[in-house]
């Protein structure tokens, strides 16, 4: 059977958006607003990242994410730190909106992509993202990793200094692979995930049952026959699952198969009984009741008004700066 943590990686439907490259040369500062779901990739030079009390040092093929969102600074070097530094909004107001900017006082150069990552329906409530730390930050590493990490990091390049048709959708792509392989690379990197809900994951039966769950969302579960499907009694089950998922089962699966339905709903155009059907509700209604408790709203309106992953009001959108440059 498929390990449970390859069903959740797949079912992170991530979408992302590259909104600009920086070119930079030092001395410089630029201050990012908090922004859900953001992540910068360096992939020449080196430079410094202070986000909260942290500081950190990147350099060629380092990836920085930051999950949860946070106001946050990259600079040339710590000393810029404790100087004012130039909003990223005043950059683009500056340059004219262009996707790619070069900034900075002619000194060592950078270059660095920014851009925005979630998920596509169902907003970022994936318990994956949910139990990632505020920062991560992924370094290039060695082996099969390295060679992988290089790999991305010069197509990204190439095709953001293209000009060719179709290479934003080729850089949406690339950023995908690369978000979630830097989430499986800080994964492995924690012992095996060895903390809160990748403790979960790792354990045999609790693993077990996730995977059930991931794979299986339209199957019939109970606490009973989840516990039998991994050998053991409905209490001690139902007693191991909150404990180390962090709430009982049936609310697990309730909210695995809202995030699901979110995405159908804003993904495909299968009718409301039809994603009924597949996540296990007995009729239309029942699915109704269920969305509209979980989201507040009901199926059809949520399908109406969501709206695909919004840009930061400070990034150009890349299909219109490349166009107009």
């Amino acid at each position: 059977m498929t390990d449970p943590l390859t069903y959740a990686l797949d079912s992170l439907h991530l979408s992302t958006q590259v909104t600009c490259r920086l070119e930079l040369s030092a001395p410089w500062g630029v201050a990012f607003p908090a922004i859900n779901g953001g992540f910068h990739v360096v992939y020449r030079g080196t430079c410094w990242a202070q986000v909260g009390d942290n500081l950190v040092r990147l350099v060629p093929g380092d990836i920085l994410l930051l999950p949860t969102g946070s106001p946050h600074i990259l600079a040339s070097d710590p000393a810029m730190m404790t100087k004012p530094v130039t909003p990223v909004e005043d950059i683009v107001s500056a340059l004219g909106g262009r996707f790619l900017m070069d900034w900075g006082n002619g000194g060592e150069p950078a270059s660095v992509v920014c851009g925005l990552f979630g998920l596509r329906g169902g907003g970022n409530n994936h318990p994956l993202l949910a139990a990632l730390p505020a920062l991560l930050h992924i370094t290039i590493g060695s082996g099969a990793a390295r060679a992988w990490l290089e790999a991305i990091l010069q197509y990204l390049a190439s095709e953001t200094e293209s000009h060719r048709a179709g290479s934003e959708s080729i850089v949406g792509r690339l950023t995908e692979v690369l978000v979630i392989q830097a989430v499986r690379v800080w994964i492995d990197e924690q012992a095996g995930g060895n903390r809160g809900w990748f403790k979960a994951l790792a354990d045999p039966e609790i693993g077990a049952a996730l995977g059930y769950i991931h794979r299986s969302p339209g199957e019939p579960w109970t606490v009973a026959s989840l516990a039998s499907q991994v050998g053991l009694s409905r209490s001690a089950f139902a007693q191991r699952f909150s404990e180390l998922v962090g709430e009982p089962p049936h609310q697990y699966l309730v909210r695995w198969r809202m995030r699901l339905a979110a995405d159908l709903l804003t993904s495909t155009q299968l009718g409301l009984a039809q994603i009924a059907a597949r996540l296990g509700y007995e009729s239309e209604h029942h699915f109704n009741r269920a969305f509209k408790l979980h989201f507040g709203v009901a199926p059809g309106a949520y399908r109406k008004d969501r709206q695909p992953l919004p840009a930061p009001e400070f990034s150009p959108d890349p299909v219109t700066a490349e166009s107009s440059a």
